[in-house]
């Protein structure tokens, strides 16, 4: 079955809101520069400093406390983006600090709170790659530091206390609806020109895409579907090889998986054996598995590339005619746990008609 659509990235907001107040104030935050962030490339990790803001000075002749620190929280909704980071300016959030007490207040100001703003999926780690939380569904809130307590009796001539800080990482699980899966030269990038806007670098030789890409295809109802173009991977990709593990935990974030495959095969280099497009398929079901086998658990498909070359539909016949006589004693599946698994796999691509 052949894919027919696939993503644009979504605007990203930050902003600071008042406690116990119904207005929202923007955050002026810097826009991204020309080189921060080409529009179509994924910021899917990002590590930022966040600090709670200071308590306000407490009176010592009134005994007045001074107002409380800001929090920072972080907060998923729809439309949010790590994009907003591409900036290192952006990446140190400090929240407002509490106001000093004085004369003849009743009660004193505390600082604003800052909310940032994540999309649903977004993991939450300590600067030691340490899970905090995992913020998948709309409205999901997480404080991540609070702030200083105003200034009181508590503390030596009532100074507010500084609020707390740390490093934390925010790491997008899901980057796209559809993951574009092959081996490197396989057309990936010029398939997802096709399909959408997005404009990833395009050449004649491997491994042009060293990062995800995004492109986006909308209906007439007013839905899209995401789409994200990986590097290319390679055999031995779960050993970590070539960068295997960087490039395959991408795939791990999106919900449907396409196989772009070249109908003319696949050889990396003069030192390893040419690849049919079905020794391709088995191999790259094979790589998934060895790295996550719930992968292939997902929905997938096949997508028959560069059909414009010469002799590609009897290379196509004679691919389907592999496909539906695997069996689980081809040489890519022996000694392997997951045999059963890939060829069940494989029997399903034959379910729908090419």
């Amino acid at each position: 079955m052949f894919i027919k659509s696939l993503l644009c990235p979504s605007k990203n907001f930050l902003y600071l809101q008042v406690r116990n107040v119904t207005e929202v104030v923007s955050v002026k935050l810097k826009p991204p520069t020309k080189d921060s962030y080409k529009r179509t490339k994924i910021i899917d990790r990002i590590r930022i400093h966040v600090r709670g803001g200071s308590g306000g000075q407490g009176s010592q002749s009134t005994g007045l406390i001074g107002g409380d620190g800001g929090n920072v929280y972080i907060k998923c909704l729809n439309g949010g983006s790590l994009s907003t980071f591409a900036n290192k300016e952006n990446r140190r959030i400090v929240a407002g600090h509490g106001f000093p007490a004085k004369r003849n207040q009743v009660r004193v100001k505390d600082g604003n709170d800052v909310y940032i703003i994540v999309p649903p999926g977004t993991e939450v780690k300590s600067s030691e790659d340490v899970l905090i939380s995992d913020l998948n569904e709309e409205g999901q809130t997480l404080k991540v530091v609070n702030g200083g307590a105003g200034g009181s009796a508590k503390y030596e001539n009532f100074n507010g206390q500084k609020g707390e800080k740390r490093n934390i990482v925010l790491e997008l699980k899901s980057i796209a609806d559809v993951a574009l899966t092959g081996f490197p030269n396989a057309g990936k990038s010029s398939l997802l020109c096709a399909l959408s806007r997005a404009r990833p670098k395009v050449a004649d030789y491997p491994f042009t895409t060293i990062n995800p890409m995004v492109g986006s295809i909308f209906y007439s109802d007013n839905t899209q579907v995401k789409v994200v173009d990986l590097p290319g991977l390679i055999e031995d990709a779960h050993l970590n090889k070539g960068m295997g593990h960087r490039f395959l935990r991408h795939i791990e974030r999106t919900k449907v998986i396409t196989l772009v495959i070249d109908i003319n095969g696949f050889q990396l280099n003069s030192d390893v054996p040419h690849r049919t497009p079905f020794d391709t398929v088995l191999l790259l079901l094979k790589e998934l598995a060895l790295y996550e086998d719930l992968l292939l658990k997902r929905p997938s498909f096949i997508v028959l590339n560069k059909m414009d070359c010469l002799d590609s539909k009897t290379k196509a016949n004679m691919f389907l005619e592999q496909l539906s006589s695997a069996t689980i004693n081809h040489p890519f599946l022996e000694n392997n746990n997951f045999a059963e698994v890939i060829l069940n796999n494989l029997k399903s691509f034959c379910e729908n008609d090419f």
